[in-house]
């Protein structure tokens, strides 16, 4: 099975985290008929020279697409307070109800608790989504740190990712091909996930 995106790790000792992926579709394009070119025909009846040459297997099938992951990880100062925030708040849910469980947090625990949003986009303009972050060094590499005591940078970030992975206009979606479809907004807490930009269906030759 495959794992999570890197940067995207599940918690730790010391840390709850969640990540959210937001994806969408183009048609599957099929391959109608297989055509042998110069080469391939020239080895079409040797078994070993056609290995050889031309693999035991093809690609029958493509589906391109574009994803998108926003993470949020929250690390705490001993387990005792990771334990405490899990028996009051959750980041499992859609992206907004955590957004306002943080804001919630903010006010019941350390100030010092460190929170970090990053993003990972897969597809489309990959420069724009480090103008979710600001203009500072991290927010050009694609995350933004804060604390339960100063939440108000994340907490625009989560904003602002929410509307970039809706708008139709000017977001996210705007960036792939017309007839890209919607596909999953959804956690995946307890799941695991690799971002492809096309995935493919092979087909084994022999």
């Amino acid at each position: 099975m495959s794992s999570a995106p890197r940067g995207f790790e599940p918690s730790v000792e010391y840390s709850v985290s969640a990540v959210w992926l937001s994806e969408y579709h183009l048609p599957t394009r099929k391959l109608a008929a297989v055509k042998k070119n110069e080469i391939g025909a020239a080895v079409a009846g040797n078994d070993e020279h056609w290995a050889e040459t031309c693999g035991d297997e093809y690609v029958e099938e493509i589906t391109k697409g574009g994803k998108l992951f926003f993470s949020i990880r929250v690390d705490f100062g001993s387990k005792e307070q990771k334990q405490e925030f899990e028996e009051h708040f959750s980041l499992a849910g859609p992206l907004f109800s955590a957004n306002q469980g943080l804001k919630t947090a903010s006010r019941e625990f350390s100030k010092d608790t460190k929170i970090t949003v990053s993003a990972l986009q897969i597809g489309g303009d990959v420069s724009k989504i480090t103008n979710l972050f600001g203009d500072s060094n991290t927010g050009q590499a694609g995350f933004v740190q804060c604390t339960l005591g100063s939440l108000e940078d994340c907490a625009k970030v989560v904003g602002a990712a929410l509307t970039y992975a809706t708008d139709t206009q000017h977001g996210f979606p705007s960036q792939l091909d017309p007839n890209a479809k919607p596909g999953a907004h959804r956690s995946l807490i307890g799941q695991q996930s690799t971002p492809q930009r096309v995935s493919t269906l092979r087909t084994i030759l022999g």
